[in-house]
């Protein structure tokens, strides 16, 4: 399995005999809502993930008006999806 752009595998085609099995656009899959991408490009560009976080819930939830708890849900759910489309494709 490989996940790379058009460029990459052309040039890993021209280098070896390597057999493509299919090609995807990733690009275009959807597997969050409008919202729950919202709240995760957030909480990456403020720091959510960074160790040590720069922004935890409650500083997500302040930027975004709404409770912690409701930024703790959207955020177990998002993730969750992410996992599961990534365990899907890459370990079917």
């Amino acid at each position: 399995r490989l996940l790379c752009d058009k460029d990459s595998l052309e040039r890993l085609l021209s280098l070896s005999s390597v057999e493509v099995k299919s090609i995807r656009n990733y690009s275009e899959v959807t597997v969050l809502t409008p919202r729950e991408e919202e709240v995760l490009r957030m909480a990456y560009e403020l720091g959510f993930y960074d160790s040590p976080r720069k922004c935890g819930v409650r500083c997500l939830a302040s930027k975004l008006q709404v409770s912690p708890s409701t930024i703790s849900e959207i955020m177990r759910r998002t993730e969750r999806k992410i996992i599961e489309w990534f365990l899907s494709q890459f370990y079917p």
